[in-house]
């Protein structure tokens, strides 16, 4: 059986270490300039920087309730927001976080023409992997080396 970090849709730790959360989650002083120049609240700021780091750790937008507490937590003390401060942005700051973050890591959004690349890359791999999970990850990497954003963090290990 394939382990979840081999799988092509990566998932948030429920209970990341201290290590994990200084490492992938704390905001560079490029990041927090650039989600203040998007927001106008504290609730927004926290918001964008919970969907920017969470979409540079997973390589897509999880639903704001599906983030763990201790990377909420880890995001509002490095940002030294109060406790009340929120991390649910509505659907409309969302829309617009989304687009903002995109446009800042120069990411498209997946198309036909990303539809038809991931088809061409999957075919190719078959031909030396058998394992769906596999296949998955192998043209998820072509693809992210293909546009350039690679996420260091992942650690992934194979040069395909």
């Amino acid at each position: 059986m394939t382990l979840i970090d081999r799988t092509a849709y990566p998932k948030f730790k429920q209970f990341p270490s201290p290590k994990e959360l200084a490492e992938l989650y704390t905001p560079q002083s490029a990041e927090i300039k650039f989600a203040k120049s998007k927001t106008k609240s504290h609730e927004g700021f926290l918001s964008f920087m919970v969907m920017l780091k969470s979409f540079q750790r997973l390589g897509y937008f999880p639903h704001p309730e599906l983030v763990p507490i201790a990377v909420t937590r880890h995001l509002r003390s490095c940002l030294k927001l109060q406790d009340w401060v929120k991390a649910i942005p509505s659907e409309r700051q969302r829309y617009t976080y989304l687009q903002a973050i995109r446009d800042y890591l120069k990411v498209k959004q997946y198309d036909k023409t990303g539809q038809r690349l991931i088809a061409t890359l999957v075919a190719e791999a078959a031909n030396v992997k058998d394992h769906p999970a596999d296949l998955l990850k192998k043209a998820e990497g072509r693809r992210q080396r293909a546009e350039g954003r690679r996420n260091k963090s992942e650690g992934d290990s194979d040069p395909s």
